[in-house]
C-alpha cells in the first residue's frame, strides 16, 4: 500500500507539471481531474505507456480521446464501485463524483488524436 501511495503521488505531481503546458479546455470543475489521467493515458490521449510509473510488464493504458462519453462514464463508475478492478483506477475513480465523471467523459469524448 505504501508503494501504491508513493506511485500515486509521483503520478499526480508529474501529470500536473506536464498539464501546465497544455490547454485542457477547462470543462468546469472536471478539468483538474483530467490532469491526473495524463500520467498513464498521456496528454495526447492516445493511451499507451503514459509516464509508465505504475504499469506492469506489457501493461498499457487505453486510448481515451474520441471514446464515447457513455462508455467512459460507465467504465469510471464501474471502477469507482469496484465492479471493474484495477488498483490505480479504483483509487482514482473513488475520488470522483457523478458530475466529475460526466465532465471527464465529455472532455475525452470531444477530443481525438487524429
Amino acid at each position: 500500500m505504501k508503494h501504491l501511495a508513493t506511485m500515486l503521488f509521483i503520478l499526480m505531481a508529474g501529470a500536473s507539471a506536464h498539464a501546465q503546458n497544455w490547454d485542457m479546455g477547462r470543462t468546469g470543475g472536471g478539468w483538474t481531474k483530467v490532469e491526473m489521467c495524463h500520467g498513464c493515458h498521456d496528454m495526447a490521449m492516445r493511451g499507451g505507456m503514459g509516464m509508465g510509473m505504475h504499469m506492469g510488464p506489457g501493461e498499457t493504458a487505453p486510448k481515451l480521446g474520441g471514446q464515447h462519453a457513455a462508455y467512459l462514464e460507465k467504465s469510471l463508475r464501474a471502477y469507482r464501485s469496484g465492479e471493474r478492478r484495477h488498483p490505480v483506477m479504483n483509487h482514482m475513480a473513488s475520488m470522483l463524483g457523478d458530475r466529475e465523471i460526466a465532465e471527464i467523459a465529455a472532455f475525452y469524448a470531444g477530443k481525438d488524436d487524429k
